[in-house]
């Protein structure tokens, strides 16, 4: 089974140097995007990885300490305007993979009413143990209590769907997992959190917003070792190198 990934921004900041890249440049800046993902193939119902922060403004309230300019969202970066772009109805959805429960990954969930719920299953136990997770809270307890017959908790290695395999990572926070998808041009590998950037890998320099940064660094290791083509999460070099998706 062979999917095709498109690529899709959903907004850009600015990101001060250090949650950039750990204990580096404290005074440098740097241009990030938020994604979404929609992988398709033949005969199959779409799939998305991530949904896109509902609400700019609700996402620079909570970020301001980190940025130097404001996460903007551009004519079109909407959630509902790709798929509507995409000729896509958000109830064929038929799973919404999280890379893990962060605001700008979570928060449009509500909108894709047949959708399983794919978490990472450490994550997803680590949140409930403690009552709440990093999701915002209407999200996080209704995926617990009203959508619970539809969240599935993943396990590292599991495969979810034919060629969709989780990762379970850790370390930017307890539920962050990547999403390996087996395309034509090989075994891609979305990120999440755990490498925002290219430069993380090429400089072997990881995050600076981590909660383990010894699992931030297995999980870059591991990225690079099993992946074909890597999807690191808030890079604007994405869409220059697979403009046209992948697959």
């Amino acid at each position: 089974m062979h999917y095709r990934i498109s690529i899709h921004r959903t907004a850009e900041l600015s990101l001060k140097g250090q949650f950039a890249f750990d204990g580096y440049d404290p005074e440098g800046a740097y241009p990030y995007a938020m994604f979404v993902y929609l992988i398709r193939a033949p005969g199959r119902q779409p799939i998305l990885v991530d949904t896109g922060p509902r609400s700019i403004e609700e996402i620079n309230r909570g970020i301001t300490g980190l940025v130097l300019e404001p996460v903007t969202q551009r004519p079109g970066e909407s959630i509902e305007s790709i798929l509507r772009r995409e000729e896509v109805d958000a109830a064929e959805i038929s799973h919404v993979f999280f890379t893990h429960l962060h605001y700008d990954h979570v928060s449009n969930v509500h909108l894709f009413p047949n959708a399983r719920i794919v978490v990472s299953e450490a994550g997803w136990e680590d949140a409930l143990a403690r009552g709440g997770g990093a999701a915002p809270g209407e999200v996080f307890f209704a995926m617990r209590d009203e959508w619970s017959s539809r969240v599935i908790p993943a396990a590292d290695g599991q495969e979810v769907l034919p060629g969709i395999v989780t990762l379970h990572f850790g370390g930017h926070t307890s539920c962050s997992m990547g999403i390996a998808v087996e395309t034509i041009k090989g075994r891609a590998i979305i990120t999440g959190d755990v490498v925002s950037l290219y430069a993380n890998l090429e400089m072997d320099i990881p995050i600076g917003v981590y909660e383990d940064r010894e699992q931030v660094m297995a999980a870059m290791a591991r990225i690079r070792r099993e992946s074909d083509i890597i999807i690191p999460s808030h890079d604007p070099l994405v869409l220059e190198r697979w403009p046209n998706g992948i697959g």
